[in-house]
């Protein structure tokens, strides 16, 4: 059933991106985690029992919740800013999600300009992360973003900034930083073991390598396994280990609520 979300924070959200279709390509998705109904069963219609008055009520709390989707095919620093401030001045915007760090030849052609230089793809990442920074401190917003990994994921043993396709000096503007993947042999070898310890966890399928968690009270380079439903979007913490694979116990979050 729906519920009340106690930890609403009444304040809007901007889903900023610049490759993908709102109607047909994002809001498929958002419906589909809000609902728990798979996305495929959204775009070709074909629900369970029940699936189809879920999705009614998703897409009616999507229109409520403020979220703003917006894309820019044509993007550049100074288009980020502009729709950045926009929705934060006009719209009461607090969480912005930038998808994704990318380079092109729309943003590349501004940083040089702005340089008086021909620039470097790194350069332009780096460009890019640093306005994103630089716009969460003006505005007090929290921004999310990704960007893509490079082939040399798959040698390295521990995933870390160095895996960053094009620039690996996005973390340094970065608070907390991670490198999503699928298990690999080695993960995978841990979560059986895991498994085998503890037989009614959820398997997980990902694993996000923590690298980087500025004010965090625990260690850096920590593993925390989750599974990733890839036709809804939800995910489930399952366990955590150490840099090193040993694992450990975090310290759950408990919210009160007031009423």
């Amino acid at each position: 059933q729906y519920v009340d979300n106690p930890c609403y924070q009444h304040k809007a959200g901007l889903y900023l991106q610049f490759e993908m279709a709102g109607d047909t390509e994002i809001t498929p998705k958002i419906v589909a985690t809000i609902s728990g109904v798979p996305c495929f069963s959204i775009l070709n219609g074909r629900y369970e029992e029940g699936e189809e008055e879920r999705v009614d009520e998703a897409i009616k709390i999507l229109h409520e919740s403020k979220l703003y989707i917006v894309t820019m095919p044509n993007y550049t620093v100074d288009l980020i800013e502009s729709y950045v401030k926009d929705y934060v001045v006009n719209r009461q915007v607090s969480y912005v999600c930038y998808d994704y760090i990318a380079e092109s030849s729309s943003v590349s052609s501004n940083i040089a300009k702005k340089n008086g230089v021909s620039t470097r793809s790194d350069q332009v990442l780096a460009a890019i992360a640093s306005k994103l920074k630089d716009l969460a401190v003006e505005y007090n917003i929290a921004v999310l973003s990704f960007t893509q990994v490079s082939d040399n994921v798959h040698d390295r043993d521990i995933l870390d900034s160095s895996v960053a396709a094009g620039c690996k000096s996005i973390k340094n503007k970065a608070d907390v930083y991670g490198v999503i993947m699928p298990l690999r042999k080695k993960e995978q070898d841990i979560a059986d073991m895991m498994l085998e310890k503890f037989p009614n966890k959820t398997k997980p399928n990902r694993c996000l390598h923590m690298d980087k968690m500025r004010f965090s009270a625990v260690e850096q380079g920590i593993k925390i396994y989750f599974h990733l439903d890839l036709n809804t979007g939800r995910t489930k913490d399952c366990f955590a280990t150490g840099k090193f694979d040993n694992p450990i116990q975090l310290q759950r979050t408990r919210l009160v609520y007031a009423k």
